[in-house]
């Protein structure tokens, strides 16, 4: 593997045990006592229920899974609910900026990296992200 697959690889992995933060914290918010484990259960186990034909079926996914560890699913399913908004705005604020016009120049703006990760960044038309 080259050193550009290794940095992907590590960046995937470091992506799949920062997925379950979101879960974490609104849990915690709503009351629940859970530990980051529990919580990196409670996603990734949940997450089967995407593929049901609805994609509704993550929520009481996560209320069932989450229930293993004492917490009730009402709490469980609003923490979904709340991670899932949390995401869709997060989404949205890295997007933003790459609506800016061609003409301006987002590194000068502090944005070039997040944009940078944008899969359809092109690096011809600004020179000084690429550096």
């Amino acid at each position: 593997m080259t050193g550009a697959g290794w940095c992907f690889l590590v960046i995937l992995i470091g992506g799949f045990a920062l997925f379950p933060s979101g879960t974490l914290i609104g849990l915690r918010g709503l009351g629940a006592l859970v530990t980051y484990g529990q919580a990196y259960y409670g996603y990734h186990a949940s997450q089967l229920g995407k593929y049901i034909p609805g994609r509704i079926w993550i929520i009481p996914g996560r209320a069932v899974t989450m229930r293993r560890f004492g917490v009730d699913g009402i709490t469980a399913a609003a923490s979904t609910l709340i991670d899932m908004y949390v995401l869709l705005v997060a989404g949205i604020v890295v997007f933003i900026p790459t609506l800016l016009p061609r003409h301006r120049r987002p590194c000068d703006a502090g944005v070039g990296g997040l944009l940078g990760l944008h899969p359809t960044f092109d690096f011809d038309h600004f020179p000084e992200c690429a550096e």
